[in-house]
């Protein structure tokens, strides 16, 4: 039976060499301690929050914070740091888990799990000593062999024997001696510091195996005496929603209800209570202990940046400068012979006059913050850089509850809320005036009526859009939505369907009136006015009257005509109130007009059309007047046209009876009497034919000077 001892070097005191702060702490606690107490959370609606912390040092102190992997690119974005009286120092954090990932070409063999033989193997040639027992060899170390041994008991077992070159000749030394107490050293001090740097390096990535994921930020700050600093930064959050509970009794439960019967019988109705929600949850890996909590909404600019990794330019290769021989130049004549006055080279001014102390300002974003004093002189000119006055100029353009862009929801008690736990927190509870509709939507092609209320936001605050649910008269109603509503705005909301309300959609109906001619160019322009009605029968089977809302899309170009305002108006749809008494029916129209325009040219326009226009009663007597003339240059130029259309059917018909007089009179002897007579009707008809065509020729003068007459008449119409 054979076997192999393993001996390894003994690394307790090397495991025990300088490491990460934070690994010591992730291996007592998950969630380290951080520097700074949490002081105030502000949630925004675009899924980051903002994190205020703040603690008291005394004198010259650092401060670590810890981050996950993930957010600490959003803290190096973000952090801004203060420290009243005292003066801030660069903040500094560990990249070292990307540097031990670089390749080493110059690492020592040190293969793990490796026997004590297996790792001196690669170390020969190097100066060594050796310590079994009393015993010391020092000198240099040929090799490591291996040799098979019996032991008393008979099992054969491989060993590992150092070969060592001393002063005084060469020695073996059996290296499995060394587990009883003996030592290995190398006596190159060089070459010992690389051997416990790479051990190092090697238990970096073996802690870096089972890292918690928390990188630290050391925030130093130099000063004197106690005071109190502050730091705060953004981080990726859950997005805090709303939802909303709008709580209502009908009129005659409100009376029951009430307990002041005279006021209650001047409203007859109680208004409306709107209680909201907001749900927070601590996605953070820390508890949150009586921390400050704003809510903000609004959709402010947020984006991620990789701020952690080193960032390394590609840069070009580039050739030597090689200096050749000078080539001429040839160089153009100058457009402007007047010298150019030298320009002098650019000074950088420096001020190192610090800023003056600032009041602290509350209420802000950075209100925990406190005021940035401390700063670190590097010779920038103060007028080059942002500074903190103008910062505070901007902040304190917000009024309490609102930031710019955003509004605010600051809780008013502290806040205790242990991570990976979520909680719905009361933002508002308070009447509200409403009223209660039957809204119909006529762009619904089943035109099925729907209870909503029409609700106004009363409370003074902003309410944040979300859900909300609806209870009547004690009992669950129906959800509804609403989007965000500034204090003052109204808001419609639908909630359950109407089956007391019958509707029904009759056959619109369009005409079009003749409201206005006019003539330039030969064009004709006819101006019509299209009115469309649209009716609808409402139907009330309830036992109460009904207030509907109806809602019709505003169409393109028409105006509403009747009624003649609508009570409430979108930019895409008509709103009227619509009063339909208990057990009823009503119709109600909807009428919307619009002016349309079409151009015709005169010349192609029938006659009938314009003696039309001419009779209309919204022509002006000029255009009348025009028109009239138009028509009669058209019947004198058609009265031409037909005259010589006529004489060239009398000149054809001719032109046919002699073709036919021509064909008989081959069949017949020249001498015979009916010969005689077609010659003479031949000679009759020729004379004929000739005063036919001199009548058509003047005929086609004629037309052509009276088709002049019109055009030019026509182009002369200048008539509004």
């Amino acid at each position: 039976m054979s076997n192999r001892r393993s001996t390894l070097l003994p690394l307790a005191a090397l495991m025990a060499a300088p490491a990460f702060p934070y690994l010591a702490q992730a291996a007592t606690d998950n969630s380290p301690s951080q520097g700074l107490p949490l002081r105030h959370v502000a949630l925004f609606s675009s899924g980051v929050g903002y994190f205020s912390r703040a603690g008291t040092v005394d004198g010259d102190g650092d401060v670590e914070l810890f981050f996950q992997r993930d957010d600490l690119n959003d803290v190096l974005k973000s952090l801004v740091v203060t420290d009243p009286s005292g003066e801030l120092r660069p903040a500094t954090y560990s990249v070292e888990e990307l540097l031990a990932r670089r390749p080493q070409n110059n690492d020592l063999p040190l293969p793990p799990g490796e026997t004590l033989g297996g790792i001196l193997r690669g170390f020969q040639g190097a100066n060594v000593e050796i310590e079994i027992g009393e015993r010391t060899v020092r000198g240099r170390l040929l090799g490591v062999a291996t040799k098979q041994v019996r032991d008393k008991d008979g099992t054969v077992t491989t060993v590992d024997y150092a070969n060592v070159l001393q002063e005084n000749g060469l020695t073996s030394l059996r290296l499995d001696d060394v587990e009883n107490g003996g030592v290995v050293r190398l006596l190159d001090e060089k070459l010992n510091r690389k051997l416990l740097a790479q051990l190092e390096n090697n238990a970096l990535k073996l802690t870096s195996s089972i890292d918690t994921g928390y990188r630290p930020v050391k925030l130093r700050f130099a000063g004197k005496g106690k005071r109190t600093v502050k730091a705060g930064y953004i981080q990726a959050t859950s997005v805090w929603k709303t939802s909303y509970r709008l709580v209502f009794d009908s009129p005659k439960n409100a009376s029951k209800n009430s307990k002041d019967k005279k006021a209650d019988a001047k409203s007859n109705e109680s208004k409306p209570l709107l209680q909201g929600w907001a749900i927070v949850e601590n996605t953070t890996d820390e508890d949150w202990k009586d921390v400050g909590l704003s809510l903000i909404a609004g959709r402010p600019v947020s984006f991620s940046m990789n701020m952690a990794a080193p960032l390394y330019v590609q840069r070009p290769d580039v050739a030597l400068p090689f200096a050749g021989a000078p080539r001429s130049q040839v160089y153009e004549e100058a457009a402007n012979l007047s010298a150019a006055k030298p320009v002098a080279a650019p000074t950088v001014r420096r001020n190192p006059a610090s800023p003056p102390a600032l009041s602290q300002r509350a209420g802000g974003i950075f209100s925990n913050a406190g005021d940035f004093e401390g700063r670190a002189d590097y010779g920038v000119a103060r007028e080059d850089v942002v500074a903190a006055e103008q910062l505070r100029l901007q902040q304190g353009a917000a009024s309490t509850g609102e930031r710019g862009e955003l509004f605010e929801y600051a809780i008013r008690q502290p806040v205790s809320l242990n991570k990976g736990e979520a909680a719905l927190v009361p933002i508002v509870s308070e009447e509200i005036t409403g009223e209660k509709l039957t809204i119909l939507d006529t762009r619904e092609p089943s035109l099925q009526p729907v209870y909503g209320m029409r609700i106004c936001n009363t409370t003074g605050l902003h309410l944040a859009g979300g859900p909300l649910t609806i209870y009547q008269d004690g009992l669950y109603a129906g959800d509804a939505q609403i989007t965000n509503i500034a204090p003052g705005d109204f808001r419609l909301i639908s909630y359950a369907l109407d089956l007391d309300l019958v509707v029904a959609r009759e056959t619109p109906t369009m005409t079009a009136d003749l409201v206005g001619l006019s003539s330039k160019a030969g064009v004709l322009t006819i101006t019509r006015k299209q009115r469309r009605t649209q009716a609808y029968s409402l139907r009330n089977k309830a036992g109460e009257a009904k207030t509907v809302l109806l809602q019709t899309p505003i169409e393109g170009d028409f105006k509403l005509v009747e009624p003649q305002q609508a009570s409430e108006k979108s930019p895409n749809e008509y709103r009227f109130e619509v009063s339909v008494p208990a057990k009823e029916t009503k119709v109600f129209k909807v009428v919307t007009e619009r002016v349309v325009s079409e151009t015709v040219a005169i010349l192609d326009t029938d006659v009938d059309a314009l003696l039309s226009y001419a009779r209309n009663a919204s022509v002006s007597p000029q255009l009348k007047t025009a028109l009239e003339g138009v028509v009669t240059r058209r019947n004198k130029l058609e009265e031409l046209e037909e005259r010589r259309e006529r004489l060239e059917t009398q000149l054809k018909e001719i032109s046919e009876e002699q073709t036919r007089i021509r064909s008989n009179m081959n069949s017949l002897a020249r001498e015979s009497e009916l010969y005689k007579q077609y010659v003479a009707k031949l000679s009759r008809q020729e004379t004929q034919i000739e005063g036919l065509r001199e009548q058509i020729a003047q005929l086609r003068e004629s037309e052509a000077q009276a088709e002049r007459e019109l055009s030019n008449y026509v182009q002369s119409l200048n008539i509004e």
